[in-house]
């Protein structure tokens, strides 16, 4: 899920030849509800008959992926490049590289 166009994201995606491994890709198009938006979220839950509690998402940016996530009532899983932090936002958890999904604590 993104809040790029589809034209952009689609093109990273088939640059790096990774589209296969998704079975849905979520866009924020013209007119389309973004992140933090909880829609964006719903439409890709939908889309696949997954449940709240089936589903967790990971995103790097607080502000849009774990506000996101929560208000769709989705577990947030905040990709924490940076150390940069909002007190008021507190996603469930927390990793510091994609290698922490190697072993995930909300398994």
């Amino acid at each position: 899920m993104t809040n790029r166009d589809r034209v952009y994201q689609r093109a990273k995606l088939d640059t790096l030849d990774i589209h296969v491994y998704f079975d849905v890709t979520t866009y924020a198009e013209p007119g389309r509800s973004v992140k933090p938006d909880p829609n964006p979220f719903c439409r890709t839950l939908d889309t696949l008959s997954a449940t709240l509690d089936e589903a967790v998402h990971i995103g790097n940016s607080l502000q849009s992926d774990v506000v996101g996530a929560q208000a769709a009532g989705i577990t947030a899983v905040w990709l924490a490049r940076e150390k940069k932090t909002v007190e008021t936002i507190t996603p469930e958890y927390s990793i510091e590289s994609m290698c922490g999904l190697r072993a995930p604590p909300w398994v």
